[in-house]
């Protein structure tokens, strides 16, 4: 993985989705991402190849040429280069070829997805609450100590369960727990927001999102 501080900053917050996501949320994304440079006449992926990453021109140009070989001409230095190429789907409908010696930045289409809608939902959230001007900021112990499922709990029970929690911090897109997979532990989000979502890869949806005192 590309160490973030070969990646810019700057450069990214040109182009789709990273130009409304926040300055802290892109610098967390930095340490996913792979630069690499590619010399002229190289080939980055090929039509109806199977991708599991977006690729972002930094610098130089490519062709892209589709199944009738007509060529669409990418640019770095020009505003129409604001999207990954060619990124409708992970199976390329063309063919990509640099023109010139090239700078490219790329990170996996799953994790910039899960990232991207997870700002969204976040921005949602933050604007529910900015609308509720007399509610005061959620303590998670307070959330945790009112839900369902801790007030089917014997009251002598309650402390030696919280004096068993362990604290963990996690980064923004990391996967805490996977769909069908077998889990012993009891997750309390104490600060920030989560979302859940079900199936992979093209069938992954967002079903739910859960914020300060929610547990799973």
């Amino acid at each position: 993985m590309t160490a973030s501080s070969d990646i810019d900053i700057k450069q990214l917050e040109g182009f789709i989705p990273f130009d409304y996501l926040t300055p802290a949320c892109i610098n967390d994304l930095t340490t996913k991402f792979r630069s690499h440079e590619l010399d002229k006449g190289k080939i980055l992926f090929k039509r109806g190849g199977e991708d599991p990453e977006c690729h972002f021109l930094i610098r130089g140009n490519i062709d892209l040429a589709d199944e009738n070989f007509d060529i669409s001409k990418v640019c770095a230095n020009t505003d129409d280069n604001y999207l990954a190429l060619d990124n409708s789907s992970q199976i390329h409908r063309s063919s990509a070829i640099t023109t010139t010696p090239c700078l490219i930045y790329s990170i996996n289409r799953d994790y910039l997805d899960l990232v991207t809608t997870w700002s969204q939902l976040a921005e949602g959230l933050e604007e529910q609450e900015n609308e509720s001007d007399d509610e005061e900021t959620l303590d998670w112990m307070d959330a945790l100590l009112r839900s369902p499922l801790f007030a089917q709990i014997p009251a002598a029970n309650i402390q030696k369960l919280l004096i068993r929690f362990q604290e963990k911090e996690v980064s923004i897109g990391e996967v805490i727990i996977k769909e069908n997979q077998h889990g012993d532990d009891f997750y309390v989000i104490k600060e920030g927001r989560a979302i859940i979502t079900q199936g992979e890869g093209h069938k992954e949806r967002t079903v739910a999102a859960i914020q300060t005192g929610d547990c799973f």
